[in-house]
Order: C-alpha cells, then sequence, then structure tokens
C-alpha cells in the first residue's frame, strides 16, 4: 500500500516531494517517456540514498540518543522513493510497448511503388503495346484486302471510254466505205503498197486518211480546233492539277 502524500510531505524536502508528485495520478498519466525515464532514474538514486543512511543510522542506533526516530524517518522516506521508483517503472514499460507497437505498425506500410515516374513509364509501355498491336491488325486487313483486290477487278468488265468507243464506230465506218469502194473494178488503187487485213485490202494512203478522221473526231469532242491548241490546254490543266495538289 503506498504511503500518502500528506505524510509523504511531512517527511521529504520540496524537490523530493515533487519526485513524489509526479509518480502519482494524474501527474504520472501525463509524462512522456522520457520524462519518466528521468523521474525513474531520480527515484531510483533517492532510494538508494535513504537507504544506506537507514542502514547507517540503524548501526548507530545504541550509541546516539534518538537514532531510533532517525532510522524510522529514514526508512520512511526509502519506501516512499521505492513506490515512486514502482511506478515510474510502470509508467516507462507502458509508454515503451506503446511507442513500439506505432513503429511496427510504420514498418509494415506498404513500400512506395516508385512514385510518378514509375507511374509513367508503366504508361508509356501500355501505349507502346497498344501501338503495335494496331500497327499489326492494320497490316493485316491491308493484306487481305490487298489479296482480293484482283479477284473483283478480275470479275468485272473494263469500261471504255466514250470517245473510244466514237473512234472505234468512225474506224469501222471508215472500213466499211473502203470495202464498197473496193468492190467497184473501174477503181484504180492509189498505191502500190497495200496491206492485206482479214478480206479488205487497205493502202497506205487509205490508211492515213482514217486515222487523220479519227484524230479530227477527237478534237472536235474537246472542242478544240487545232492541235497544238489541244496540246496547249492539256499542259495548262496538268500544270494547275499539281500546284492543286501542293497546295491541298
Amino acid at each position: 500500500m503506498s504511503i500518502p502524500l500528506a505524510k509523504a510531505k511531512t517527511v521529504c524536502t520540496a524537490a523530493e516531494f515533487g519526485v513524489v508528485e509526479a509518480s502519482r495520478r494524474p501527474r504520472l498519466g501525463e509524462l512522456s517517456l522520457k520524462e519518466a525515464q528521468r523521474y525513474a532514474e531520480r527515484a531510483r538514486k533517492l532510494q538508494d540514498k535513504w537507504r544506506e543512511q537507514s542502514r547507517k543510522q540503524a548501526r548507530g542506533q545504541r550509541r546516539q540518543v534518538g537514532s531510533a526516530d532517525l532510522a524510522t524517518r529514514s526508512q520512511l522516506k526509502e519506501q516512499i522513493f521505492a513506490d515512486a521508483l514502482a511506478g515510474f517503472e510502470s509508467q516507462v514499460t507502458k509508454l515503451a510497448a506503446k511507442t513500439t507497437g506505432v513503429s511496427g505498425k510504420s514498418a509494415t506500410k506498404k513500400k512506395p511503388t516508385g512514385g510518378p515516374r514509375a507511374t509513367r513509364a508503366t504508361t508509356r509501355k501500355t501505349l507502346r503495346t497498344a501501338k503495335v498491336e494496331n500497327n499489326a491488325a492494320a497490316r493485316k486487313s491491308a493484306a487481305v484486302k490487298k489479296s482480293a483486290a484482283p479477284a473483283t477487278r478480275a470479275g468485272k468488265k473494263p469500261t471504255r471510254s466514250l470517245a473510244a468507243k466514237e473512234s472505234d464506230a468512225i474506224m469501222a465506218g471508215m472500213r466499211k466505205k473502203l470495202l464498197v469502194t473496193d468492190s467497184h473494178p473501174h477503181h484504180p488503187p492509189h498505191d502500190t503498197g497495200s496491206t492485206q487485213q482479214g478480206n479488205l485490202a487497205i493502202t497506205a494512203g487509205q490508211q492515213l486518211e482514217a486515222e487523220t478522221s479519227i484524230k479530227d473526231a477527237r478534237m472536235a469532242q474537246t472542242g478544240q480546233t487545232t492541235r497544238f491548241r489541244g496540246h496547249v490546254s492539256a499542259q495548262g490543266r496538268r500544270d494547275q492539277r499539281r500546284r492543286d495538289v501542293r497546295n491541298a
């Protein structure tokens, strides 16, 4: 059983009583770990001091008058500081365990993953992988379309332009005209150097006349009056197209 504070105050000095008072509630619960350790050290020294003092006084008890009272007083103070030391040591143990628990929790915290730099590196790696996969898919799709294109073109008949069709019609008309001309026996041939095409005999002059007629028909379709103007117009269109491509 601890000695009451009132009795401890009657036998202790002001400094000693401050140590005793700090070992009792509520002051004891307000101490930090370092303060409790410091008070425990002071209480231990005071206990050792009054224990040694009590032993000395007990040995000289018979030789001096009143030595018994002094020994009793010293023993009382030894007990007071022994109780104070027990209180401080208990508080130190409690605070140390609490501090160790907090440090243990801090030690078990998850380690950092590298911060923003690691996050950016992971993002870049993911984007590169996605880009490679998309490019591979695009190349595969292009290869499939390319392999399917010849079959589509093979099944489709080529379309001829209107000028080509008209040229064929003019050529057919010229051949028919030549056939009718050659059927008259009184029409002498104009050129000895003739070429045989099927059942038609076409001379070099007749061939030149036919080609000239075809060229004149094509010029008439384009609205030009001379071949030189048609060449200039075509050159102008080609130049304009090149300028359009550069400005696009």
